[in-house]
């Protein structure tokens, strides 16, 4: 598993903020042993869902003329008929799939 190009430069916020919050705690209550105990469990926090939502697994695919591959992970909640009308303006079949944040992104 790699992480998105993309997500490079919020990681990289994400962590530059982190850093700047935990000095700022250590400097403005120094002696407030829980409340640097609080930005270190936030601030790893934080940081493990930042790098989560840009993650890149690696993925396998079947390649079978009889399977439907998901363009997104996550749960399909509609298939429906619908009219597309503005590229094609046709009939078209709609597929909604809901994704959470702890789904892939890409």
């Amino acid at each position: 598993m790699t992480l998105h190009k993309e997500g490079t430069a919020t990681i990289l916020l994400s962590a530059i903020v982190v850093v700047i919050l935990n000095i700022g705690v250590r400097y403005l209550a120094p002696e407030s042993a829980w409340l640097h105990n609080v930005a270190i469990v936030a601030s790893i926090f934080l940081m493990i869902v930042v790098l989560q939502f840009f993650r890149k697994p690696n993925r396998t695919v079947v390649t079978d003329p009889n399977l439907i591959i998901a363009p997104a992970d996550g749960k399909v909640v509609v298939i429906e008929e619908t009219f597309e009308g503005e590229y094609l303006k046709d009939q078209r079949r709609q597929v909604s799939i809901f994704m959470s944040p702890i789904n892939v992104h890409i």
